[in-house]
């Protein structure tokens, strides 16, 4: 899939742009402002689950983008809330168990090490799941 560009926008604007699959068929949307990504959209037509609906009330889901800088931040202070943000429930209950079991366990020595693994962890889930959702 691909990014169909739209011409260059002004400032604090918001696009709209849709990404193709390789038959050249428009499958989802993304949700622009100031050229960073929003949230990712899909959007259904014709008479399938959507029948009922009227025409401007067909989208079906729309996927917030996470912040990779924010989730990182959230970790490093309290490692597994980023993963918390970021929608990881496992992982956070993982950093959240054995970070404090590593600062007990070392006297103090290496719980600083869980806490940056845990940030840089948590931005490069961000950035996978946003690339994922085709937002990023």
């Amino acid at each position: 899939m691909g990014l169909r560009r739209s011409a260059p926008s002004r400032k604090n604007s918001v696009d709209l742009r849709y990404l193709r699959d390789t038959d050249k068929r428009e499958v989802d949307f993304v949700v622009i402002r100031d050229r960073r990504p929003l949230f990712a959209v899909e959007g259904k037509s014709g008479a399938s689950k959507t029948a009922g609906l009227d025409r401007r009330d067909r989208i079906l889901w729309a996927v917030p983008l996470k912040n990779p800088g924010t989730s990182a931040v959230l970790s490093l202070v309290i490692p597994g809330v980023g993963q918390f943000y970021n929608g990881d429930f496992l992982r956070g209950l993982f950093w959240l168990i054995v970070t404090p079991g590593l600062w007990i366990g070392s006297g103090g020595l290496f719980g600083w090490v869980c806490h940056v693994i845990a940030g840089v962890t948590a931005y490069r889930r961000a950035e996978r799941k946003n690339a994922a959702s085709g937002g990023g």
